[in-house]
């Protein structure tokens, strides 16, 4: 009797939709959108059985209309799923309320439909929901008396502007250039004292990088409004110089020269044109490099025209955060036991990466980003267009940059990024960086702005 928008469930009607599916023209020359999955651009595959987006709503219509009673559940769960027939079908049919929530666990919140539809991105499921706009601004949906119309006017929202417009004729003006009275006049000496004093060379080959940026810029954010005005709304966000002075110079040559397993010259590490390229279908590089030699973009024999970057996990932190006693906690993610509660177990990620190579396009719960080194150029989407592919950060930067989804912002050293559960994002470095994540599955969240699909 209840909903699970996580899973693809919604009582006894199922219907597998997995993260991840080869898209037609192949990992290496397309996306996987995974809300833009349809019948005429599926797969490489000639597979008929291909799970789309428009073949698992007519499921759950036909599912659904054989029941013999439906639940407030299943609203919450289709608003999360992004399925605009499904929330018609069961408003108009069922009559079910969208201010529903399920009984909250211990320390967990749980949202409502209309929330789902904000942070999922899900225009369509929030029209039917706000019945073509009449209930914009006249039904309260949280606990602090906000409207759908409170939410979407936020910076960064994930509907946004051009989305208001034209599905409501609603004006959103937000603005998207840094001045420097936010940090820009401080920011640009903070990346000359980078390339004189950490020992890395930084410099780009790439263009100069703007001031515009679509993310809200913050100089702190305690744990209330965290929950309040970014978690429940859906929003990410940027900590601007978040990171200490010393922490941001623990990650300098010189220091990294008294480490062993991130000796500069001497060590070597996996690299790849990808993160993780067996996601994707692609390999390793079958040579390791050491960080010199990423910095250096040297190519790998195999792949001569990829740029490599290499990713690691927590197993020698100790050496990472060694001025912290290992713990990132101590450091800049201090927030991060704050915000999602001190039992959390994050999946942590140290990322490193020469001129132009970046993080490919790629979603996946929320995370915590900062950068230590170098500059970072930052497009991400809402989870309505969260994306998968195995491209160049160049070629997905090509196909993407002028769709009016894409949001864009620029991290420099000591910026800390906050990307909500499940937003398409990708990067692109301009000089060499490094960087750390944190990755916070929503099972391991014992904080109370913290929630789960299990409806």
């Amino acid at each position: 009797g209840v909903g699970d928008g996580d899973k693809g469930r919604l009582g006894p009607c199922v219907y597998v939709y997995p993260d991840r599916y080869p898209p037609r023209q192949t990992w290496l020359q397309d996306v996987d959108w995974f809300h833009l999955r349809n019948e005429t651009s599926t797969t490489q595959f000639d597979d008929t059985s291909m799970p789309n987006h428009d073949a698992r709503e007519e499921c759950f219509l036909q599912c659904l209309n054989d029941q013999d009673q439906l639940y407030d559940g299943y609203l919450l769960a289709a608003a999360t799923m992004g399925l605009p027939k499904v929330t018609e079908y069961l408003l108009q049919h069922a009559r079910l309320n969208p201010l529903y929530t399920p009984p909250p666990y211990p320390k967990r919140y749980r949202i409502n439909a209309y929330q789902a539809a904000i942070m999922g991105g899900h225009v369509g499921v929030l029209d039917k929901l706000v019945q073509g706009g009449t209930k914009l601004d006249t039904v309260v949906i949280d606990e602090w008396g906000r409207t759908v119309l409170d939410y979407i006017s936020l910076k960064g929202s994930p509907i946004r502007p051009y989305q208001a417009l034209q599905w409501w004729n609603v004006t959103i003006r937000v603005k998207e250039t840094e001045t420097e009275s936010e940090g820009r006049k401080e920011e640009t000496t903070m990346i000359q004292t980078t390339k004189e004093e950490y020992g890395w060379n930084t410099t780009s080959d790439h263009d100069e990088v703007d001031n515009t940026c679509h993310l809200e810029i913050l100089d702190d954010l305690d744990s209330k409004e965290f929950f309040k005005d970014f978690y429940v709304t859906g929003r990410p966000f940027v900590l601007r110089q978040h990171a200490y002075p010393e922490e941001i110079a623990s990650f300098s040559r010189e220091s990294w020269q008294q480490t062993r397993h991130f000796q500069p010259d001497r060590m070597r590490h996996k690299v790849g044109p990808t993160a993780y390229p067996g996601l994707t279908g692609q390999h390793y590089c079958a040579t390791k490099m050491t960080t010199q030699e990423i910095l250096e973009n040297k190519p790998c024999p195999e792949m001569p025209l990829l740029k490599m970057i290499h990713a690691e996990h927590d197993d020698y932190f100790d050496q990472a955060y060694q001025l912290y006693e290992g713990d990132p906690y101590k450091a800049g993610f201090r927030k991060l036991p704050q915000w999602f509660g001190y039992n959390t177990s994050p999946g942590w990620q140290i990322f490193m990466g020469g001129d132009g190579s970046g993080a490919t396009l790629h979603w996946h719960a929320a995370a915590l980003n900062i950068l230590y080194i170098g500059i970072k150029e930052w497009r991400i989407t809402p989870p309505a267009y969260r994306g998968f592919t195995g491209q160049t950060v160049q070629q997905v930067t090509a196909q993407i940059k002028d769709e009016p989804f894409v949001m864009k912002c620029t991290q420099r050293p000591g910026d800390m990024f906050y990307i909500p559960d499940f937003w398409g994002h990708m990067t692109v470095n301009h000089g060499f960086g490094i960087g750390v994540a944190a990755i916070v599955s929503t099972s391991s969240r014992l904080y109370m702005g913290s929630f789960t699909n299990d409806y």
